[in-house]
């Protein structure tokens, strides 16, 4: 699996967590998977396997009317496979009143496509020592993500830069940030966002759905696709391309399709690099035509 993917399914896990508790997240785990909590916790040894950590987590349930982590970033480290997330936990003592927030780091392991390991950490300067990351700078590395509503007003402003970058004036931006909404409440749409080592938001995918009689099955479309030129050469549009393919599976798609303009090389050159067919039904090309209504 790639790195967007894997931290695509790490993102699926955290809202798993919070929507479905532990069963949540052990659906996307390997049968071995392993679980290091810190030693502060109700059960501070390692669980090995399903049933171990099952069990464990009661003492959680148990204890707390409430206890639920959340993914506030996640970063590749330089061991493959393994990411850190800094995460907050909320903690709500039965019979105690409000749910306190606890700053943490879990280091997380992914293989073949499932969680492998999680390792938690207390203190996040510890998680980050550990996982040979800085606290800050420009080794931070980019990241994409799924957006949520309250990203659409950052999809709806890269978009309008990209608008920008064709040298075009129209739509609005308030149009734009409306269609956004539009196409995202509607279902039939997802959008990414790409951030840059600092946090920065740095590109955006727009990604439309339509059923195929041809597939039985939604064909992706990757309608638009841009990354500030202060973020380029990053890795970044491939980043959105992966992501963009991750989501489509997902949604049970079989195809994924998309335009380039033929002047536009590095983008052309980016997805035949990520196995876009130029021919993708053959014989001959395929050509892409439109008018106005």
């Amino acid at each position: 699996m790639s790195q967007a993917e894997d931290i695509a399914l790490i993102e699926r896990a955290y809202e798993r967590w919070r929507s479905d508790g532990i069963e949540g997240v052990l659906e996307l785990s390997a049968e071995q998977v392993e679980w290091v909590p810190p030693p502060q916790a109700l059960e501070p040894k390692t669980k090995r396997g399903k049933q171990a950590i099952r069990a464990a987590y009661r003492a959680y349930e148990e204890t707390f009317d409430e206890f639920l982590p959340e993914a506030d970033e996640i970063l590749p480290t330089p061991e493959p496979g393994v990411y850190l997330v800094l995460a907050r936990t909320s903690v709500r003592g039965r019979g105690s009143g409000a749910a306190v927030s606890i700053e943490v780091g879990h280091l997380v392991t992914v293989r073949e496509g499932r969680l492998a390991g999680m390792q938690v950490v207390i203190d996040r300067d510890e998680a980050r020592r550990l996982a040979g990351i800085p606290g800050d700078g420009p080794s931070r590395a980019p990241r994409v993500r799924r957006a949520g509503p309250e990203d659409l007003p950052t999809a709806a402003r890269l978009l309008g830069e990209f608008r920008d970058w064709w040298g075009k004036s129209e739509p609005a931006d308030d149009a734009i940030e409306a269609d956004v909404r539009r196409i995202h409440e509607g279902g039939d749409g997802k959008y990414l966002i790409a951030e840059d080592g600092a946090g920065e938001p740095a590109g955006v995918a727009q990604l439309r759905f339509r059923w195929s009689v041809w597939t039985s099955a939604p064909d992706c479309w990757l309608e638009d696709l841009y990354v500030r030129d202060s973020a380029r050469g990053q890795g970044i549009g491939r980043m959105l391309v992966e992501g963009a393919m991750e989501i489509a599976r997902d949604r049970g798609a079989r195809r994924i399709e998309l335009d380039v303009n033929a002047g536009n090389e590095a983008a052309l050159a980016l997805y035949v690099a990520c196995g876009f067919r130029i021919e993708p039904k053959p014989p001959g090309r395929t050509l892409f035509l439109g008018r106005p209504l």
